[in-house]
């Protein structure tokens, strides 16, 4: 095998590497775009519920914790 042809190897496993590690990464991406979203209906969801009930605060914000 000639040194250009064993170059050329090694660019397209390189290359062929590179490929698969981008669609990796690309599922992985698409996957926590669908998380966020999910987690977003869900903090919506979190937000109406407190907001509904009259705005009141399921906590009184001007009391101190417990362990102070």
């Amino acid at each position: 095998m000639r040194v250009d042809d064993k170059r050329i190897t090694e660019l397209e496993i390189r290359y062929t590497l590179q490929q698969d590690l981008l669609h990796q990464l690309s599922d992985v991406l698409a996957r926590h775009e669908r998380e966020i979203e999910a987690l977003r209906k869900e903090l919506e969801r979190l937000r109406q519920q407190v907001t509904s009930r009259d705005g009141a605060l399921p906590f009184d914000p001007d009391e101190k914790p417990p362990h102070y």
